[in-house]
């Protein structure tokens, strides 16, 4: 976390964290959607309201009081640039969401125009991004942004990966939306490249293509693929996850296809006989309704029956099974089969970390396993997480350029979507590869 989320939340956090521990006060709330990044995690409530968890703050807080979400989303994190980001820890974030009229509005981080307001200025409260478009959604991903506006997908920020999908590699700021693609029902933002689903579910990709990513044999052989290139084969898709070097997609029939980086397993096949593939192949897990993918390499989603399956890296109990058929991958222990997730229970939401998963329970519980990075637990099963204490009666957040969420024109500037990214200005292509860490500080 970092003062980007402190600008903008509450300043009172919340009691600590743990499975199951009761709260005095305010009954718990029944939350409905969890979003993880790196070494942050965020979830809503069934009020729409906002708590994130994270180093800066391991008992949790609330975000900008009164706001109300519908879905949020949390982005890939990378240590700061102290000399220019008001850091409190390792991490500088941008935050997008979307109002209840659908228009965009970011904050935080602007180096590279990811903000979409014009400006390269950072902002410590939403600015609208610059554009009279409504949205269908929108994504956060390294150092930039993309949305679906129009039946079309747009990209903003850094683009010197070709991440914008726009034609070019141009790495000077594009602070406004630019347009990716005409005909696009989704849009996933990662680690220097994108993914959309056309109308007809066909997938398309552009950016960086570390270990065949894109997968597309027109992409680039070496360098940026600055323009969207067809998936290969003829799957329809109706959903993607997007973080680090690999990609999974849901069929129309529910099988999970994956490519990309299999190093640890997270493809669904064993990386000794596959480290990776550009061609999109079965995972072998169940049929699944949603599928989240993480920025180091765990894979996991939900069944029809709302069970959770998870597979690839688990270094830290992040696949959340009791026994699985582990190995070696890459130097760490990995499960490349999918398991059920252990303690039995049915999922409505769910999201990978880097070293961790959450989920929300179809009783409306917060649960998260393997290494949080906002305390010293490490759990090889779910565990309930504690809502942060709510802010005292007349001291709630401010919200949009300081507004009280007992404004009326306030409550009316609610989000549907938030996305929310980490990156720093770095040498080289970290900004596309998180195995390949070099910093210019």
């Amino acid at each position: 976390m970092n003062s980007f989320w402190i600008v903008t939340v509450a300043a009172s956090v919340g009691s600590p964290i743990g499975p199951g521990a009761a709260q005095s006060g305010p009954p718990e709330p029944r939350w409905t959607e969890v979003s993880a990044g790196d070494v942050e995690m965020c979830a809503l409530d069934a009020e729409g309201r906002a708590a994130c968890w994270g180093p800066s703050v391991p008992a949790g807080i609330w975000i900008a009081g009164g706001l109300r979400l519908a879905s949020i989303a949390v982005g890939i994190g990378l240590p700061c640039e102290p000399q220019r980001n008001r850091c409190t820890e390792q991490t500088s974030n941008h935050v997008c969401a979307l109002s209840v009229d659908a228009r965009a509005w970011c904050w935080g981080d602007n180096r590279f125009g990811q903000l979409g307001d014009g400006t390269t200025t950072d902002r410590p409260d939403p600015v609208a991004v610059d554009t009279s478009m409504r949205f269908r959604s929108i994504r956060a991903g390294r150092g930039f942004t993309c949305g679906i506006a129009n039946a079309a997908a747009w990209c903003w920020g850094f683009n010197g990966l070709g991440n914008l999908g726009i034609g070019d590699t141009t790495a000077d700021a594009h602070p406004r939306p630019r347009l990716v693609s005409r005909r696009a029902l989704a849009v996933e933002a990662a680690a220097g490249f994108a993914c959309a689903l056309s109308n007809d579910g066909l997938a398309w990709c552009w950016g960086a293509d570390y270990h065949g990513r894109l997968g597309s044999d027109a992409a680039a052989a070496t360098g940026a693929t600055p323009a969207p290139v067809p998936v290969n084969g003829v799957s329809r898709f109706t959903a993607l996850s997007a973080r680090g070097n690999y990609v999974c997609g849901l069929t129309r029939s529910g099988n999970a296809w994956c490519w990309g980086s299999n190093v640890d397993g997270q493809l669904g096949s064993d990386p000794a006989d596959v480290r990776a593939r550009r061609d999109p192949g079965d995972s072998g897990a169940p049929l699944l309704a949603h599928i989240t993918t993480s920025i180091t390499g765990h894979t996991c989603g939900i069944a029809p029956d709302y069970r959770a399956w998870c597979w690839g890296r688990n270094a830290s109990g992040e696949l959340g099974t009791v026994d699985p058929a582990m190995t070696i991958c890459f130097a760490h222990p990995c499960a490349p089969r999918p398991s059920p997730v252990g303690g039995g229970q049915r999922f409505r939401s769910l999201s990978a970390g880097s070293s961790f998963t959450c989920g929300v329970t179809d009783a409306g519980q917060l649960v998260c396993w393997g290494r949080l990075p906002w305390s010293a637990t490490v759990s090889t099963s779910p565990i309930r997480m504690t809502a942060p204490v709510p802010p005292r009666a007349g001291h709630d957040a401010p919200g949009p350029h300081g507004q009280r969420s007992d404004d009326a024109a306030f409550k009316r500037t609610t989000a549907a979507n938030v996305a929310v990214d980490s990156h720093l200005r770095v040498i080289g292509d970290v900004l596309a590869d998180p195995h390949q860490v070099r910093f210019d500080l």
